[in-house]
């Protein structure tokens, strides 16, 4: 499957900019424009690995998730949290924003820069140089409607340990978010959970526990529904999906590393090669 930049999670950010007024690259979505008409509070909820495939597979026809299916969307290429999350961030795909995958090679700098650590993936106490801090900056949607509107409160909101300041648990972090809503007259917000790309990474999508961590997940979502103020838009989206392979030990294989002038960099499921 190819990423449909029209109807895309690239969309998704691109139709709240274009909500707030702000000049787009990507096309909004009609749909989503529709229920953000009239809104005061615009919260975009982004949990890590929930792809349509364990909507279908783990969740209850008439349950909360399936009954507020808007529409399905692709992910992006590489698909990997790295890229999709900053797609979702800022609207850009990742041709455009540069973020491509855990770890990127740069020839110039010989370093594997891991995008979200800065640091070097093969060598964590490497000097890494002052120019990446420039080079991997991308301003989020959030940023680029507050300099254009300093009325509407904007925040994300992330767990511990990503954001030392961060949420300790989704229940904290929900309870923060609602509160925020009450308590602003104007809002947008970003919420982002790692699961249930956590679990699935350990156990896989079909297993039971991936199944339990599903619904969970809808459960809270429904229990936040039930407490949000009047004139509020959630929106709910994957990053991307998961789904289940075997793995392969790249570096074990001495016939492919002798045949490479570097280390493999990127991430498993879009690995890049220096032949």
């Amino acid at each position: 499957m190819k990423p449909d930049y029209t109807r895309s999670i690239v969309n998704i950010p691109t139709t709240i900019m274009d909500h707030y007024g702000l000049a787009v690259t990507h096309a909004p979505l009609p749909a989503l424009t529709e229920r953000l008409a009239g809104a005061d509070h615009v919260v975009l909820i982004v949990l890590d690995g929930f792809g349509l495939n364990l909507l279908v597979a783990h969740l209850a026809q008439d349950g909360f998730m399936k009954r507020h299916l808007l529409m399905p969307l692709t992910s992006v290429f590489p698909s990997t949290t790295t890229a999709a999350t900053t797609a979702l961030l800022t609207g850009l795909t990742p041709y455009e924003s540069g973020f491509l995958g855990w770890f990127q090679y740069f020839k110039q700098y010989d370093t594997y820069f891991t995008t979200f650590l800065g640091e070097d993936y093969y060598e964590p106490g490497k000097a890494i140089h002052l120019d990446f801090k420039d080079l991997f900056h991308r301003d989020s949607f959030l940023d680029k409607v507050q300099a254009v509107n300093n009325e509407i409160d904007t925040y994300a909101h992330f767990p511990k340990p990503i954001d030392p300041n961060g949420y300790s648990d989704r229940s904290t972090g929900y309870q923060a978010l609602i509160e925020r809503l009450r308590t602003h007259t104007k809002t947008l917000s970003y919420f982002y959970a790692v699961e249930p790309d956590l679990t699935q990474h350990k156990v896989g999508p079909h297993a039971k526990t991936t199944a339990t961590t599903a619904r969970v997940l809808e459960k809270e979502l429904e229990q936040l529904h039930a407490a949000l103020p009047p004139r509020t838009c959630v929106m709910v989206t994957a990053d991307h999906g998961l789904t289940a392979v075997e793995p392969w030990p790249l570096h074990d294989d001495r016939l492919l590393m002798r045949l490479l002038e570097h280390q493999p960099a990127n991430e498993a499921r879009a690995t890049t090669f220096f032949v």
